[in-house]
């Protein structure tokens, strides 16, 4: 289609081994004075169905995945303005049909955009539309010059199965991801963040909780925020963000190298947190490449703007320089403020109206880089926890944190809704941690008001996706601490096992903070037909009703199974269709207990 000398071709192309669809849309400038570009929708495609309601996911820091119904009467429209993809809402819809089935359309793009549902006159139908909000962007193209828009992904079930669609999701997914060897391990982490923060790590309490992690299991030690910067003991790490060549000497006197090389010692990798968008107001890269600071008509933005390459070229020379000069098996990606519309500075290298596309565009590119020459380098997806995470920026890392808090019911609550788009093997979030602020309840592992079914139930909600800690291991005593390997061992052993290759089912609502949502939980992870193996945990929270009747699915229905209690041995035989038909029965489970079989 063309349209004051603009050329506009809308792409549709269906993945039919995972029943995945990519919209995008090109545009070329078919005019020798140019063209601007400004609805740039990825999508606008009706659907044959009437949308009887949606459902989306409101989110803001340490409140991702809160789940919103609406019944469709009108146009309905979800956005993200605030910079950062799921600082607002969640880029994820789910339409239901009058026909009875659903079609979820994710948006694979890390700063603003928009959804859109509307009816049609007849009622017959509906159109989704998507793609960058259009009222924060333009893009100027040259004569002759070809753009792409970002992608949105689309995926449907004739039956309203959720389940069919992550499956989708997740079969499409693992056909892009960056995976390697570590990434694929599902390694167990621990990260010194909740116990510590940046006011009290340092290279000995560092050592110690290495020492500790190494002798229950854990594969990965993190050293989070507060590594850097100068020895000032009033500087916060967070004014001084960009300046990553420093390293605090008054805590980490022998150096972060020093550190890599212990853990590597102790059998284990080493993790680093950067926050390398990330522009402190007293950082020294603000003097000394003043052409690297995002602003908007002139205000600091607090982020180093990467639309241009000479910005571009420092970020990957920086991130270089951390896994090289640190041998740094992981590093976490953070971002920790919402840039608003973007840069719109005329030098950097973008438009006025294009800098945060830009931006994206740039950090893209950083992250193709590094891993292009670090393959077996896993890189984390964080943003003040869950607040960017999207299709965009997760086809550029290895996993994904769900969120900083991390309590057992919000845990539930953000793994049930993110692993509709995202496999389980690419989340990360730790169990209940033992934290030194007042940001949200801690856990204390060693309390001994905490009861051993409890203490179960708390590791056990962790792994149902790549699982850690962030717990201060110094302060357990012997008991705790054997407590916690033997259930990294099953982790190891079982868990992990057990997910990698499987179908994540859902077999219960969604989990929602507050006791508002489901009070039982449950997931099972089935092998290929012919494998004849899966697993289910069950979950009963703090407010769960006193039974509950927990049917599977896509098991083999003329298959007999044994069904084993992975805790008491207690075994049972029933077909794949009597369990996932009749189910099984759960009445002697008490609240905040956590039961797992294992299906043969």
């Amino acid at each position: 289609m063309e349209e004051q000398g603009l050329k506009r071709e809308q792409m549709a192309v269906s993945h039919g081994m995972d029943g995945v669809t990519e919209y995008w849309t090109s545009f070329t400038c078919l005019t020798s004075a140019g063209c601007e570009v400004t609805d740039a929708f990825s999508v606008n495609a009706s659907v044959g169905d009437s949308a009887v309601r949606a459902v989306y996911y409101e989110s803001a820091w340490g409140r991702e995945y809160t789940p919103v119904t609406v019944e469709v009467t009108g146009r309905l429209r979800i956005e993200n303005r605030k910079g950062r993809s799921s600082a607002d809402v969640h880029p994820l819809i789910l339409v239901h049909g009058r026909s009875g089935a659903v079609y979820a359309y994710a948006v694979a793009w890390s700063g603003n955009w928009m959804l859109e549902i509307e009816p049609s006159d007849s009622d017959c139908a509906f159109t989704v539309r998507g793609g960058l909000a259009s009222a924060s962007f333009a893009k100027k193209l040259s004569a002759g010059e070809t753009w792409t828009t970002p992608k949105v992904m689309g995926a449907s079930s004739k039956t309203g199965s959720l389940n069919e669609i992550s499956a989708k999701f997740h079969a499409w997914y693992e056909t892009v991801t960056p995976r390697n060897a570590l990434s694929d391990q599902m390694p167990v982490e621990w990260n010194h963040w909740w116990a510590y923060e940046d006011k009290w790590i340092n290279e000995d309490v560092f050592l110690r909780n290495a020492d500790l992690a190494a002798e229950i299991g854990v594969e990965v030690c993190t050293l989070d925020a507060g590594w850097f910067g100068s020895d000032d003991a009033d500087e916060h790490w967070f004014d001084v963000r960009g300046d990553w060549h420093k390293v605090n000497r008054t805590r980490f006197p022998k150096g972060i190298r020093y550190l890599a090389d212990y853990v590597h010692g102790k059998g284990m990798k080493f993790g680093l947190w950067c926050e390398i968008e990330g522009l402190g107001a007293k950082a020294d890269l603000c003097g000394t490449h003043p052409q690297f600071v995002a602003k908007r008509d002139g205000a600091f933005l607090g982020y180093v703007c990467l639309g241009g390459e000479e910005a571009q070229r420092w970020a990957f020379a920086t991130l270089a320089g951390m896994i090289e000069d640190y041998d740094c098996d992981w590093i976490k990606i953070d971002f920790n403020l919402d840039p608003g519309e973007g840069c719109n500075c005329g030098d950097h290298g973008h438009g006025a109206h294009d800098g945060l596309y830009a931006h994206y565009e740039g950090l893209y590119r950083v992250l193709e880089q590094i891993r292009e020459r670090y393959p077996e380098i896993v890189l984390e997806n964080c943003s003040s926890g869950g607040l960017r995470t999207d299709l965009g920026i997760i086809r550029q890392m290895h996993v994904n944190f769900l969120s900083d808090p991390d309590y057992s019911e919000h845990q539930l609550q953000a793994f049930w809704a993110a692993s509709l788009v995202l496999p389980p093997q690419r989340c990360l979030h730790w169990a209940w941690s033992n934290t030194c602020g007042d940001g949200f309840p801690g856990m204390d592992f060693g309390s001994p008001e905490l009861s051993e079914s409890a203490f179960k139930f708390h590791m056990r909600t962790a792994m149902l996706h790549t699982t850690g800690y962030s717990h201060p291991l110094p302060r357990y005593d012997g008991h705790t601490l054997a407590d916690m390997r033997a259930q990294i061992a099953f982790y190891k052993a079982h868990a992990r096992e057990w997910i990698r290759g499987s179908t994540l089912y859902r077999l219960t609502p969604q989990a929602v903070r507050g006791g508002q949502g489901a009070g039982w939980n449950a997931y099972s992870f089935v092998k290929p037909a012919g494998e004849g193996t899966a697993c289910l945990f069950v979950f009963r929270l703090e407010h769960g009703e006193a039974s509950a009747r927990i049917r599977l699915e896509g098991l083999e229905a003329d298959r007999h199974y044994a069904v084993e209690d992975v805790d008491t041995g207690a075994v049972f035989v029933q077909t794949g269709a009597e369990l996932m038909s009749e189910g099984l029965f759960f009445d002697d489970m008490q609240p905040v207990e956590s039961r797992v079989l294992r299906l043969r």
